[in-house]
């Protein structure tokens, strides 16, 4: 017998108790059973959720954006280091 149809259910499971919790730290009426969510809800969920996808991009390209400067910083520093050392 394979786990594998119980793991799905596990993570489905988790991915609705996640997306309830979504909706309840954000203020957005969620249900619990299996009622269907109203469409204005549904519609203010999706938009708030494409803002926090956008502002994770956003973050995501800055921490990028830093870590490529880091490194020129360093590979600049060890250059001039590097001919510190080699001139006579």
């Amino acid at each position: 017998m394979s786990l594998l149809p119980n793991s799905l259910l596990l993570l489905t499971g988790l991915i609705n108790q996640t997306r309830d919790q979504t909706k309840y730290c954000l203020g957005i009426p969620y249900h619990n059973s299996k009622k269907a969510i109203l469409e204005d809800d549904e519609e203010a969920f999706e938009k708030l959720k494409k803002e926090i996808e956008s502002s994770q991009e956003n973050a995501l390209s800055l921490c990028t954006e830093k870590v490529l400067l880091a490194q020129q910083a360093y590979d600049l520093v060890m250059f001039f280091l590097m001919m510190d050392i080699s001139l006579p």
